[in-house]
């Protein structure tokens, strides 16, 4: 075995970069390019509507938001400052949303990719195993469920997105603290960042929150453990879950709740995270093709890892741990809710969180197995492979390969359907702009208005008094606003 955690021969890195490239068209590739046709939906305008309201993008502007917000909404102070405060709809028209989702699946690519990458040296020395096991997780994270509402609507990515990857550069520059310990200036500038990182992380949504609170205080931990740098753990691990408080603690959240939700006790909501976190995990290994992408690690790992003692990198341990993440980021959602049924973003990030806690249940898996001598030969390997294949080999009857959500958005984008949904509704907002009258009613296609795609639908809807509706009304300067779907209206082309 020692020969393949060395060295690659140049046919493997041919096979690596294969499957590398495949994972890169098949599940990456078509959500930068499906990002062309997104459209401003729903909170899109009322984000841009408030932060007019309250002053415009300046300081002033944000903080007199964030206050409302804080006192008959939510409490998520981040998501304000980036919804509110960058408002691309405002600075730079629709094309903003765009842009701005196209740098926020850029930074999701590369901040998450290094990471994992990074992690990966711990127990791989071979820079394309690495590189594979990064792409793997990549796709795995955006391939579970099309990211319709974390990569495809601004403010989703604002509430979700954005924090979490704050939250994962917090995490890193706290590492960077921690092994800094003999260089005073750095040890200081990594921690601070990591303070202001992790604040600022906690100030979206509470499933991030806790999440990104979780990691911080396993090392807050792993620290004491090991008696070095629990001072600046504790810090960082402090403010951090100082500003998911303040969060979480906000007269919005409990102001919003009882005019939409039910007030349910604290058993009760975690009766209803265990059971939405079950359901995931079932979805998961049942709907998705995951399991592949966890077969291939497995194998991977088997061949490749180096093994490294450490007590805490147990799989007991680590198991316990990563279910652990799963329930407490989940918790404030069915709290929230009163429910173990999540929306749609909330089982996006849960998918991320799974994903990247089973590839480290996984390697810790393997590297307890190679200290305890248990060594495979590539034979037994490959028939184990096989025999997993067939064995999840049902998925392509009950889940077709279409379904996959980066073949998905390539359908739509090769067809030309992404294309006619964008033009569609952009011509139904330029007809709401330039419409006489503060009340418009535009006619929209039944297609257009009923048709799934893989972006964010706009919410618009016949009925006048609906609150999507109401936000566009003001975008525009209108009293009232409405579509009129019609079965006549075809499409140009």
């Amino acid at each position: 075995m020692q020969q393949y955690e060395k060295n690659l021969s140049v046919n493997s890195k041919y096979i690596i970069y294969l499957i590398s490239a495949f994972m890169l068209i098949t599940g990456i590739i078509p959500y930068f390019i499906s990002l062309v046709y997104v459209l401003p939906v729903a909170d899109d305008f009322c984000y841009a509507n408030d932060i007019a309201k309250f002053g415009g993008h300046n300081l002033i502007g944000i903080i007199n938001m964030i206050k409302s917000f804080y006192l008959y909404w939510e409490g998520a102070y981040y998501v304000v400052i980036t919804g509110g405060g960058i408002d691309p709809m405002r600075r730079m028209g629709f094309y903003g949303i765009n842009i701005s989702l196209l740098i926020i699946m850029i930074l999701s690519f590369l901040i998450i990719g290094i990471t994992i990458y990074r992690s990966c040296k711990l127990n791989y020395e071979i820079k394309e195993i690495r590189f594979l096991l990064s792409l793997c997780i990549l796709w795995g994270c955006f391939n579970g469920r099309v990211m319709r509402e974390l990569i495809f609507w601004y403010v989703g990515a604002c509430n979700y997105t954005i924090p979490l990857l704050t939250g994962i550069i917090g995490i890193v520059c706290l590492v960077k603290a921690m092994k800094n310990y003999d260089n005073k200036l750095q040890r200081i500038i990594y921690c601070l960042l990591s303070v202001l990182a992790g604040f600022l992380s906690s100030g979206g949504s509470l499933q991030v929150a806790g999440y990104v609170c979780w990691i911080y205080l396993l090392f807050l931990g792993w620290s004491i453990y090991k008696k070095k740098n629990y001072k600046i753990t504790l810090v960082a691990f402090g403010i951090t879950c100082f500003g998911a408080f303040i969060n979480a603690g906000a007269p919005g959240n409990y102001a919003r709740q009882s005019i939409s939700y039910e007030k349910i006790s604290v058993v009760k909501a975690a009766y209803y995270t265990f059971v939405a976190v079950a359901n995931e995990i079932q979805y998961v290994f049942s709907q998705t093709y995951i399991p592949w992408l966890m077969l291939m690690i497995i194998i991977v790992a088997i061949i490749f890892l180096k093994p490294v003692k450490e007590k805490l990198y147990h799989p007991v341990i680590v198991g316990i741990v990563v279910i652990i993440s799963w329930l407490i980021s989940t918790f404030p959602v069915c709290y929230g809710y009163a429910d173990s049924a999540l929306a749609e973003r909330g089982y996006e990030i849960l998918d991320i969180y799974i994903v990247i806690g089973i590839f480290f249940l996984v390697n810790s898996l393997a590297n307890w197995l190679k200290l305890k001598g248990v060594m495979l030969s590539k034979e037994v390997i490959l028939t184990m492979g096989f025999f997993s294949a067939i064995n999840i080999g049902y998925l392509q009857n009950t889940v077709p390969i279409s379904e996959l959500p980066g073949i998905q958005c390539w359908q739509q984008i090769m067809s030309g359907e992404l294309k006619r949904y964008h033009d569609e509704w952009i011509d139904v907002y330029n007809a709401i702009e330039n419409s006489e009258g503060t009340i418009a009613e535009i006619p929209v296609s039944k297609w257009a208005y009923e048709t799934d795609v893989v972006i964010m639908r706009p919410g618009m809807s016949e009925n006048f008094e609906k609150w999507v509706n109401g936000g566009i009304a003001i975008y525009y300067g209108k009293e009232k606003v409405r579509v009129i779907v019609q079965d006549d209206i075809e499409n140009d082309e």
